[in-house]
Parts: C-alpha cells; structure tokens; sequence
C-alpha cells in the first residue's frame, strides 16, 4: 500500500473523528441547555410555589382549579404590585403569609372593576359614534361619496407626533369597507349606500375620533355640543381627550393588559373639565390620566342621568361589597383602590353623586317638559321658549332623563 494511500486515509479517519467530536459537542450542549419557563405538571408546579415561591396552598382541588381556569400568569402577573416581594438576587417570592386564595380574591376584584368600567367605555364608544355618524348624515349626506368627501375636512391633523393627512384617513375608511363585518358587510351587498351610522359602527374607535378632529369648525362644534351640552372653553378639545383615554383604556381591558399601572403608561391628559362636574367630585392635582379620570369621562359623555346612575351604583354595589367579607378581604380592597390612585374618600364621592342625581331628577320626575321636534331642544317651566313652541313642532315628556334619552337637550334660555 503505498504512503499516499495512507496518508489519505489518515486525513479522512481525522475529518471522521473531528466530526464525531463535534455531534457529541452539540448534543452535549442542547442537553445542558434549560429554558427557564419549563413545563410543569400539578406537583411539580405546587412544590415550586410552596418552596421557591413562599405561597402558601392549604387546599390543592382548589389551587389546581383556580390555576387551570384563570392561568397561573394572570393570576401572579395581575398583582405583584400587592403580593410579591423582590428580593436582594433579583429573585421573586410570595410575601409572608400570601394564599391562594388571596391571589384568586384579588383577580375577582380586579376582574369585576374592570368589568364595570369597560361596559361603560363601549357606551361612550357607542353614543359618540351615534352623535358623529348624525352630524355627517345631515350635513354632508348619506352616501360615502359625500360623507367621506376630503373636500368636506381639514387637510391635516395634528398629534404629539406628527400631522396626518385627513385624506390619508378617509383613504384607509375606504379601503376597509369591503372587509369589515356586519352590519356594514349586509349594506354593501343589500343596499344602494351605506349611510355613516352603518358604516362607523365597523369604524374604529381612533379612526372615528380622527375622523371627528377632522370635521372643520362648524361641523365640529354640531357634534360636541350634541356630545355635551353644558358650556365649557375649547370644548372640541376636552372631547378629542376624554375620547382617547376612554379609547386607551378600553384597549388596555380588552386585551388584558396591565390595567392596574396603565396610568403611568397614558399619553394624554385630561383637563378643563372642572366646569363640566359637579365641584364635589373634582379632586385637587389631579394628573388627568388615572382611572378616577377615566370616571368622570364617563360621566360627562353619557350625557344621560338615567345612564350615570345606573354606572355609579354598579360603583357603590362594588364597594360595598367589601363590608360583607372578612378583614383579609377587605384589606384587599383598600390596597385595590390605593393602587388605582383613587381618592381617599371615593366611596364618599361615589356616593354623594348618586344621590345628586337621584334628587336632581326627583324635582322634575312630574315636571311638563315641552321640546321642540325641529331643534332638539327641551324646555322647563319659566324657560323663555316654553309655552311658544308651535303645536305642530311640540312634543311633551314626564322627565329630563326621557328627554336626554330620546336625544333632545336641555335649553340654555
């Protein structure tokens, strides 16, 4: 056999042995490999919670029930704030004395004060689409050629960030239209048009908002004074603000994010609307972008009593509730309402607008209210207009809520 011969064989028994060193490297390395959220079975997870995590689990039926329904994530994730202490390694454990049933006690309170909230953030979503998509039908038509007409807006908006260009806006309302869902889907294939109450019901919540800071003045000021009646400076601008933090923190529910600590994360504040509520409810410094913020939007864009009641005592049977439960429980409240940078005296609040609404509406529940079916507008006893309505424009009702309700105004004379 000749020395080339070899030597060849030499090299490729080299390249064999390389190569099988280097399998073994790598298979070595994915065994050591250990990622760092591994799956676990019900033992494995209740020891490391018991023993790395310090929580105490007396009744494991109830733990694995809790864990499985609600997902371990949102349960520990949803308050740390209250629960978890951080200690000197960076490592994070239970405080003393932390149970299950605390983590599950605060999800339930958090879960239903959200609840609360969001329900009414799709009203205001709602009425303020109702109140746009009228103002668009009687000024500008019904037909999306005339209503999404660029030549009908501004040319530009502005944000923090950048102007956008309105045409930009009504480019991708445009485009959308044929891939949105009912009701718009079922005008587009049964009928001639879509006519904007439709249409803006498939709409974004920012793409109408947009749409509304489009609007040139006068068409503007038609629709914030349907959205409040009350007379308050700069008014369309309070309503751009108090839309987009009920539209972020719509967002932030709905998609289950940190509710809790969103107010540190909002880009908008809310101010100029200590005339519009009551001076009992304001609170002094007031940063205009926390939940009790969040509140009084609320109540000032329903723009109905009946509507404010019905979401302030969801408020008060919410806070009552803690007085049903033990100390524990109600130590979870507190801490609640302290994360959310509520007032101290809240539940004061809640409860002296309650009864500012009940006994404002009592003094006109058997009250002739006479409106005007051509304005929109309802008059009061001694008003200057009342009793000067022409008897084919009047209309009469028994309260002021019936006549918010079917979407008249109260006059300002």
């Amino acid at each position: 056999m000749t020395t080339d011969v070899l030597s060849r064989r030499s090299t490729v028994r080299m390249h064999q042995i390389n190569f099988i060193n280097l399998v073994s490297f790598i298979l070595e390395r994915i065994t050591m490999f250990t990622y760092d959220k591994p799956f676990l079975d019900k033992g494995a997870m209740f020891k490391k919670l018991r023993y790395e995590k310090n929580l105490i689990i007396n009744n494991e039926d109830f733990a694995d029930e809790v864990i499985r329904k609600l997902s371990y994530y949102d349960l520990v994730n949803g308050s740390k704030e209250v629960f978890i202490d951080k200690c000197p390694d960076g490592k994070e454990i239970f405080k003393p004395n932390t149970t299950i049933e605390d983590l599950y006690n605060f999800y339930i309170i958090n879960d239903e004060f959200q609840n609360i909230i969001v329900r009414r953030l799709f009203m205001v979503e709602t009425l303020f689409k109702n109140e746009l998509a009228y103002i668009l039908a009687r000024e500008f038509g019904v037909d999306t050629k005339d209503y999404l007409d660029k030549m009908k807006y501004r040319k530009s908006i502005k944000t923090k960030r950048q102007k956008i260009k309105v045409a930009d806006i009504l480019g991708k309302i445009y485009k959308n239209i044929r891939k949105m869902g009912y009701p718009t889907k079922h005008y587009l294939a049964k009928h001639n048009h879509i006519p904007p109450w439709i249409l803006l019901k498939n709409v974004e919540f920012h793409a109408a908002i947009q749409l509304y800071e489009a609007l040139n003045n006068t068409e503007k000021d038609y629709v914030s004074e349907r959205l409040i009646s009350s007379s308050v400076k700069d008014k369309a601008g309070i309503i751009k603000n108090m839309l987009t933090i009920s539209r972020l923190y719509r967002n932030e529910i709905v998609h289950n994010y940190k509710f809790l600590t969103y107010k540190d994360h909002v880009n908008v504040s809310v101010t100029g609307i200590s005339t519009i509520v009551p001076s009992e409810m304001l609170v002094p410094k007031s940063n205009g972008k926390d939940v009790y913020t969040v509140i009084l939007c609320i109540l000032i864009l329903l723009d109905s009593d009946r509507l404010r009641l019905s979401f302030i005592n969801d408020i008060v049977t919410f806070t009552e509730q803690a007085n049903l439960y033990n100390e524990s429980l109600k130590s979870i409240y507190a801490t609640y309402f302290d994360l959310l940078d509520l007032p101290n005296d809240f539940v004061n609040k809640i409860h002296w607008y309650r009864n500012y609404l009940v006994n404002k509406n009592a003094s006109t529940d058997e009250t002739i209210i006479q409106a005007n079916k051509n304005s929109k507008i309802y008059h009061l006893p001694g008003g200057k207009y009342y009793g000067k309505i022409h008897k084919d424009n009047i209309l009469i009702f028994k309260s002021e809520i019936e006549a918010t309700e079917a979407g008249y105004r109260k006059s300002k004379r």
